[in-house]
């Protein structure tokens, strides 16, 4: 809302910085002053007695953006969170508790065991009244004299103005995880609840402020999301979108290194109205289950009152899973099979030959499995962030260890993000204890001077799986390894299906229930 003057209704002091004028570039950022205390808001007037020569002086307020809640209900409509801020984030959750508790009762004691915060999809530049203290806390430096750089970088000289936004969209990340995630986990297990999200993103959909891995790992479930047949996006950016299931590689990640157990997806996102069926869905949940989800959360289940006829009521987005639909009769095997992978999901453990490092960035997202990294065909990889690998990360005769995650052979170090010289410091000493360390290479070397063949092999196999060949194949035994899939019943058929998961089998050592493309 904007006032007669032209200004906004709403607005905070932030700062006014002065500037030599008519400097282009290579801005020297001792000249550039903060005359904040000169200045008065009520008046509106600034006396402040400038150095010789000709200033440029900037006024900066923070206002909210007026950005509405994208698909309100009539008693939900109305402007989003400021989702920095921890007192914002309190508000927001302990407005649903205080209503349903009175209703329940004890959370502990009811069937209500989780709350879930949306994906966060606000497109507006993002600023928090905390933001200058917290950037200095962080970084050790004051923000002020880089607001220009918010919006005119070219000013400054360019290494300047990369490790100023660098530096800056780390302090937002940081305060979005710590005041909006953590704090909403902490209020909800206080009251006896988890919560839920997918947190920052959906990755490569929207506006993201937050670093995705760390984000994720701050919740007690992570979750992503898939598509069935989005691919007009792809028209716009097409290397981001390679394929519908972005966000199953990067859950399952965040769920391994961070010990949450449930690799949880919205599954099956759609906007074509009635016209998939269980045919069509199951080769994307296929392939989800290949990249680590243990959970299907169907998208959706609308509510349909008696009366409302058929197809009934259906939400703006998302396969219309429910009663109404003409399949619905027919869907129980399918439930069925749904349900059996991801149990057997849950309750095994992820093993891959290779840990990916992929360096220190915001939002610095993780691909569909194979697509931008690949290890080699037939191999698989964990992929381990900034915060993880400082704190947990340790090598064991030879190996790199996330102790209760998993044992690794080959380290890799991408060139996805940066590399921070605490990590890099840290994986020079355990690789000099006999951990092996490839540093932005292919692991694939490595692996073969290792004697590490991979997990499985056919004719023509490729290692990007947007190009394997639907084939049959040989399954390879070795003196140490059973490589196989599960063979589960759909509609009266056998289908091979897949998980990347081993567990202990009791008779014949260990069981590999490897990640292959169904048939």
């Amino acid at each position: 809302m904007y006032g007669s003057d032209g200004k906004p209704a709403y607005h905070e002091e932030v700062a006014v910085i002065a500037l030599p004028a008519g400097q282009q570039s290579k801005l020297d950022t001792t000249k550039i002053i903060n005359i904040s205390a000169f200045f008065d808001a009520k008046t509106e007037s600034l006396n402040w007695k400038a150095p010789a020569g000709e200033w440029a002086i900037y006024r900066y307020i923070c206002s909210n953006s007026g950005e509405q809640l994208i698909r309100p209900t009539p008693n939900s409509v109305g402007p989003i969170i400021d989702h920095f801020d921890s007192t914002a984030t309190r508000m927001h959750v302990m407005y649903f508790i205080d209503r349903l508790k009175p209703g329940i009762g004890d959370f502990r004691k009811s069937a209500l065991k989780n709350l879930y915060l949306a994906s966060y999809e606000a497109k507006e530049f993002t600023w928090t009244p905390t933001l200058p203290a917290a950037f200095k806390k962080l970084h050790g430096y004051d923000l002020y004299k880089f607001l220009p750089a918010i919006y005119n970088p070219e000013q400054y000289q360019p290494e300047i103005a990369k490790n100023f936004q660098f530096d800056f969209d780390k302090t937002l990340s940081e305060l979005m995880i710590n005041n909006h995630y953590r704090k909403a986990k902490e209020i909800c297990n206080s009251y006896g609840l988890q919560i839920i999200s997918e947190s920052g993103g959906p990755g490569h959909l929207h506006h993201i402020p937050v670093e995705t891995l760390k984000a994720l790992g701050s919740l007690d479930v992570p979750r992503g999301e898939y598509w069935y047949n989005r691919e007009f996006f792809m028209e716009n950016d097409k290397d981001s979108l390679v394929d519908m299931i972005y966000l199953v590689k990067e859950i399952a990640a965040a769920s391994h290194i961070y010990k949450r157990g449930i690799v949880e997806e919205e599954s099956f996102t759609s906007y074509w109205d009635w016209q998939e069926g269980p045919s069509d869905l199951k080769p994307l949940a296929d392939r989800a289950f290949c990249e680590g989800m243990n959970r299907l959360v169907i998208h959706g289940f609308p509510h349909n009152p008696n009366g409302m006829g058929h197809p009934g009521i259906a939400y703006f987005a998302g396969t219309h899973y429910n009663d109404r639909n003409t399949w619905w009769p027919k869907v129980k095997p399918f439930n069925d099979y749904l349900g059996r992978i991801s149990y057997i999901l849950q309750t095994t453990d992820f093993v891959a030959d290779v840990l990916h490092y992929y360096g220190d960035n915001v939002p610095n997202l993780i691909p569909p499995k194979n697509t931008r990294f690949t290890v080699g065909p037939g191999y698989d990889y964990e992929v381990i962030n900034t915060e993880v690998l400082l704190r947990d990360l340790t090598v064991d005769h030879g190996e790199w260890v996330l102790p209760g995650v998993g044992r690794y052979k080959v380290l890799s170090i991408g060139n996805e993000g940066r590399i921070p010289a605490e990590a890099l410091a840290k994986l020079k000493k355990l690789a000099a204890q006999g951990a092996h360390l490839v540093d932005q290479k292919p692991a694939l070397p490595a692996l073969a001077a290792l004697n590490i063949p991979p997990d499985f092999s056919y004719a023509n196999q490729k290692a990007d799986q947007r190009y394997t060949p639907w084939t049959t194949f040989t399954i390879g035994v070795t003196s140490w390894i059973f490589t196989s899939f599960a063979i589960l019943p759909v509609n009266g058929f056998q289908k091979p299906v897949c998980s990347g998961n081993r567990e202990k089998h009791p008779k014949s050592g260990t069981l590999f229930l490897e990640r292959l493309r169904p048939f």
